[in-house]
C-alpha cells in the first residue's frame, strides 16, 4: 500500500471541519456552479461529497462499536470517487452507467463494513445497532443512483435515497447520549426502509407507510432535540434546527408523494410543499445533525473489540494490531472440553479419526501441521505451544476471512496422551475451550478435537448452524492434516529450525523441537514447559483460569452527559 493505515489515521482524525469535509464542499460548489442545473442532483452531490464523509467519521468513533480500518479508507476515497461518478450526470446511456459504478462499488463496501460490524458485536441490543443499519443502507443509495441512470423510475427521487442513511446513524448517536432503550433508535432504523418499500405498492398502503416514516422521523427528531438541550451555543442550535427540519422534511415528503393524490387535494399554492422535502432533509437535517454530533467530545472506548469479519484477507497491519491486543484480553471459556455433555447454553462438537503413527502425529501436532492443512494462518508464525501463549488465527471462509484469538491454557502429556487446550479470547466469534488430543491408550491411536462453545457475537448467534458447520469443516481438515503429515511435517519444520539457528545440528525428537521453539521468545529466558497428565484436566477447569471481566454495553457513554 502507498499509504499505511497508521499514517492514514493520523492524517484524517482531526476535529470537524475535517480535511475531506472542506475538500468535498469545494468540489460540490464547483460542480453546482459549472455542471448541475437541477436541485435534486445538487442535493445528491451534497450527500455524496459532504454527507457520506461526515457519516463515516461519526461511525469511526471508538464509542460506536467494533472498529474497522476499512472506514478510514472508505472515508478517504469518498470525495474522489463521488467526483469521478459525478461525471455520469451529464452523460446519457451506457457510459453514464459505467461512470456510476465506482460510486456503487464504494457504497457497497460501506454496506459490507456495516454488516461485518453488526455481526462482530457482542449483542444486537445496543443503540449502535442502528448505526450499523445506517451503514448498510448506504449501499442502497449507490444502487439507487445507478438504477436511476439505467432508467428505473422507481428510484427517480435519488436525492432522497442518498440522504436516507443519515437518519439511523444520527438516531444511534443521539440515543447513546440521552440513554434511552436500545430499541428506540433501532425501530426507526429498520422501520423507515421497510415503510419506503411499502410506498411502492401505492394507494392507501403508501399513505400508511408515509405516516410511519413521519412518526419514525419524529422519534429521531425528539432524540436530537433532547441532546441539544444538554448543550449550548452553536451545537445546541444545530441539533435543534436538525430535529425541526427532519420533521418538516418527512411531512413534505409524505404530502408530496402520496397525500395530495390520495386526498384529491390540488392547487398551485400547494406545489411548493413537495419541493421542500429534499432541502429540508439534506441541508436542514443531515448536515446540522452530523456537524452538531461530531462537535461533541468523543467518549473513550469501552471495549477493544475489533471487527472479526473481513472481505478478503486482513492486511499485515490489521493483524499486527490484533496481536498487540492479545495480552489485554481475558480468556472467555472455562468449561471442560472432555465433558460428556455441554453445559446449558453451550454446544459440543467432537471429531475423531485414527492416526497411523502416534509419535509422528505428536511431532505434526507440535509443528502446527493441522492448522496449515486447514488453511489457517497463525500470528505470530510458528509460535511455541506453551501455557499462556497467545495466538491469532486467520480463517478464510470463501470471500470472507474470520480473525480469531485464543490462548494455550494447558499442555497434556503422559504415557498414552499428548495434546493441548485452547481457550478463546474476546476477539473470537465463539466463547469456549478446545482440546486437541492424541490418544494411544487403546489398540489404535486416535486424534480427537473436542470443542465446547457458545456464540460470542451477533453473527454466531444468527448463523449458529452455519458456525457449527464451519467449525466442523475446519476441524475435519485439521484432523486430515495431522493424520497425513507424518514425517514430511517433521522434515519441513526441521528445515525451518535449521535456518533459524544457523544450521546447528540436533536430533530429531519431540523434545528437541520443543526446545528450539522456546528460542522464539528470546531474549527472554526460555520458559519452563509444564505439562499435565490427562487425568488432571478436569481439575484444571474446576477453578476458572481467567479473571471475571465486566464489559459495559458498547453503546453506553463512559461518563454522564452532564460531565462532558
Amino acid at each position: 500500500m502507498l499509504v499505511s493505515e497508521v499514517y492514514l489515521e493520523r492524517l484524517l482524525t482531526s476535529r470537524v471541519p475535517a480535511a475531506e469535509t472542506v475538500l468535498g464542499s469545494l468540489v460540490w460548489l464547483a460542480l453546482v456552479i459549472g455542471l448541475v442545473r437541477d436541485l435534486g442532483t445538487a442535493l445528491w452531490l451534497l450527500s455524496a461529497l459532504v454527507g457520506l464523509p461526515l457519516t463515516l467519521r461519526l461511525a469511526e468513533r471508538p464509542s460506536s462499536g467494533p472498529t474497522s480500518a476499512s472506514l478510514s479508507w472508505l472515508r478517504a476515497l469518498a470525495v474522489p470517487v463521488a467526483t469521478l461518478s459525478s461525471l455520469s450526470l451529464p452523460v446519457a446511456g451506457a457510459l453514464g452507467v459505467v461512470l456510476s459504478l465506482p460510486w456503487l462499488g464504494l457504497t457497497l463496501l460501506v454496506s459490507v463494513t456495516g454488516l461485518f460490524r453488526l455481526l462482530s458485536r457482542p449483542s444486537a441490543k445496543t443503540p449502535m445497532t442502528a448505526m450499523d443499519i445506517g451503514l448498510i443502507v448506504v449501499g442502497l443509495s449507490g444502487l439507487a443512483f445507478t438504477l436511476n441512470l439505467m432508467g428505473a423510475e422507481t428510484f427517480a427521487s435519488v436525492e432522497l435515497h442518498a440522504g436516507a442513511f443519515v437518519v439511523p446513524l444520527v438516531a444511534a448517536e443521539a440515543a447513546r447520549w440521552v440513554r434511552v432503550g436500545w430499541w428506540v433508535p433501532v425501530v426507526p432504523a429498520i422501520g423507515i426502509p421497510a415503510a419506503a418499500s411499502a410506498v411502492l405498492f401505492g394507494g392507501w398502503a403508501a399513505l400508511v407507510a408515509q405516516l410511519g416514516i413521519v412518526l419514525a422521523c419524529a422519534v429521531v427528531a425528539t432524540l436530537l432535540v433532547r441532546v441539544g438541550v444538554q448543550q449550548s451555543g452553536i451545537t445546541k442550535a444545530a441539533l435543534t434546527v436538525a430535529g425541526a427540519s427532519l420533521v418538516a422534511g418527512s411531512l413534505a415528503l409524505a404530502i408530496g408523494e402520496t397525500g395530495l393524490d390520495e386526498l384529491n387535494i390540488a392547487g398551485a399554492q400547494l406545489d411548493w410543499i413537495p419541493s421542500t422535502a429534499g432541502p429540508a432533509g439534506a441541508i436542514g437535517f443531515a448536515l446540522p445533525a452530523l456537524l452538531g454530533l461530531l462537535s461533541l467530545p468523543a467518549s473513550p472506548s469501552t471495549s477493544q473489540r475489533r471487527t472479526m469479519f473481513h472481505l478478503g484477507a486482513p492486511t499485515r497491519e490489521q493483524r499486527s494490531r490484533l496481536v498487540d491486543d492479545l495480552f489485554a484480553q481475558a480468556a472467555g471459556g472455562d468449561v471442560n472440553p472432555l465433558a460428556d455433555e455441554a453445559p446449558a447454553g453451550y454446544r459440543l462438537l467432537r471429531l475423531t479419526r485414527p492416526v497411523v503413527d502416534f509419535e509422528n502425529s505428536c511431532e505434526a501436532l507440535w509443528t502446527w501441521a493441522g492448522h496449515e492443512a486447514a488453511g489457517i494462518d497463525l500470528s505470530p508464525p510458528h509460535p511455541p505451544i506453551l501455557t499462556g501463549q497467545n495466538l491469532l488465527f486467520t480463517v478464510p471462509v470463501g470471500l470472507v476471512t474470520i480473525t480469531a484469538t485464543a490462548r494455550v491454557v494447558a499442555l497434556i502429556s503422559d504415557e498414552d496422551h499428548y495434546g493441548f487446550v485452547l481457550a478463546t479470547l474476546d476477539h473470537h466469534p465463539i466463547v469456549g475451550t478446545e482440546l486437541i488430543l492424541l490418544d494411544k491408550s487403546s489398540d489404535d491411536a486416535t486424534l480427537t478435537i473436542s470443542t465446547i462453545w457458545r456464540p460470542n457475537c451477533v453473527g454466531a448467534r444468527i448463523f449458529g448452524p452455519l458456525a457449527e458447520r464451519v467449525l466442523g469443516r475446519v476441524g475435519q481438515r485439521y484432523l486430515d492434516g495431522i493424520a497425513e503429515a507424518e514425517t514430511a511435517a517433521i522434515g519441513a519444520r526441521m528445515l525451518d529450525l535449521v535456518s533459524e539457528v544457523s544450521k546447528r545440528q540436533y536430533a530429531v525428537s519431540r523434545a528437541a523441537i520443543r526446545a528450539e521453539s522456546s528460542l522464539d521468545r528470546s531474549p527472554s529466558p526460555a520458559p519452563e514447559v509444564v505439562t499435565k497428565p490427562l487425568g488432571e484436566l478436569e481439575a484444571l477447569f474446576a477453578t476458572p483460569f481467567h479473571a471475571e471481566v465486566h464489559e459495559p454495553d458498547d453503546g453506553e457513554p463512559a461518563t454522564e452527559p452532564d460531565d462532558r
